[in-house]
């Protein structure tokens, strides 16, 4: 309720999540909590194991639909596209720290993410990419941020975030674009008081669709006669005319 109460006090049209912790099933009661009228929810849930997983919570006007997508051990992500005025490609990115649990190591990370890159970098249409790479990206001089960001330029991609975004300092949650393309307005980075991560406000430039209005025909039963009502239900066609053997022709 927490993320609902967010989306709706902030009118925000897209909302990308990471470590949703959704089980791959079981979670449409879940799931109807967390969407104000009007929203969709869009997400892979980690397999195998608890924790993990990544979502797209956003306006149903938007017409975002889900890509077909391939598993990498590595990262998890959510691949998906804006089928509006303009085609923007939306992913949202989870990438967990290697430890000796789950057995990643950032090599790993950084040969599958560069297959995911190559993959991606010629689509049509704009490019979005969104999420929690944990990596130091405050600290230019520490050996994995050089070669995430070394990565990110040989593909020639621009990422967007400075400042601290989570409550160890650093900053781990990113945006990232083609660097010819200019679709983030601006940004700022505020704690919403719900998790160690702060949230990353972005505005796009992209035209939004219009609101489409529904007319509603309702009947206003409070101003029914209810004595009038019933005289005529009492001197409907359906019960001058009822008979027992209408009831049992009906059963047979």
């Amino acid at each position: 309720m927490i993320i609902k109460d967010f989306v709706v006090d902030k009118d925000t049209d897209i909302l990308a999540l990471t470590e949703t912790w959704l089980p791959p099933s079981g979670n449409d009661l879940i799931i109807g909590d967390l969407c104000p009228t009007g929203y969709s929810f869009l997400h892979t849930p980690r397999h195998g194991s608890i924790g993990g997983g990544v979502g797209l919570l956003f306006k149903e006007s938007l017409n975002i639909k889900r890509n077909v997508q391939e598993v990498f051990r590595s990262f998890e992500y959510l691949d998906s596209s804006f089928l509006n005025f303009l085609h923007i490609r939306i992913i949202v990115v989870y990438r967990p720290p290697p430890s000796s649990a789950n057995s990643l190591t950032s090599t790993l990370f950084f040969e599958e993410f560069s297959s995911f890159l190559e993959g991606i970098i010629v689509s049509p249409g704009q490019l979005l990419i969104a999420g929690d790479f944990n990596f130091h990206l405050d600290n230019p001089n520490d050996p994995l941020t050089k070669r995430f960001v070394d990565l990110l330029a040989s593909f020639d991609l621009k990422q967007y975030i400075s400042g601290s975004t989570h409550a160890s300092g650093h900053t781990l949650d990113l945006i990232i674009t083609r660097s010819e393309e200019n679709i983030v307005n601006h940004y700022n980075i505020f704690d919403p008081l719900i998790s160690d991560h702060s949230v990353v406000h972005l505005q796009l430039l992209i035209r939004k669709p219009k609101f489409v209005k529904k007319h509603l025909l309702l009947r206003n039963l409070r101003a029914v006669n209810i004595h009038k009502f019933k005289t005529d239900v009492l001197n409907s066609f359906l019960l001058k005319n009822f008979t027992t053997m209408d009831l049992v022709s009906l059963v047979n």
